[in-house]
């Protein structure tokens, strides 16, 4: 008995038998804001910050704490730094 559940916990663990749909549409929305989100941070680092910002918080709450001890909070802060960043 102790073997058959010991196969039946490492069977479910390794989702052997498990039936796992190919593609939902959670799977969908998230491989494209995947992409759009992978864009952004390839134009953000050739200089353009705009679909970077677009994603970004806009309000009071956003914040950057940057590595060299810079830090900004809220959008009139914020999105002025990433405008200087991306041009570095």
């Amino acid at each position: 008995m102790t073997k058959t559940l010991l196969r039946v916990l490492l069977a479910s663990a390794l989702g052997i038998g498990a039936q796992v749909p190919s593609a939902c549409a959670e799977d969908l929305d998230f491989q494209t804001f995947l992409r759009r989100w992978e864009e952004a941070q390839s134009r953000f680092l050739t200089g353009d910050p705009i679909p970077w910002k677009q994603h970004a918080s806009q309000g009071g709450d956003a914040t950057i704490l940057g590595g060299f001890a810079g830090f900004e909070k809220g959008w009139s802060e914020v999105g002025p730094r990433y405008d200087w960043a991306a041009a570095q």
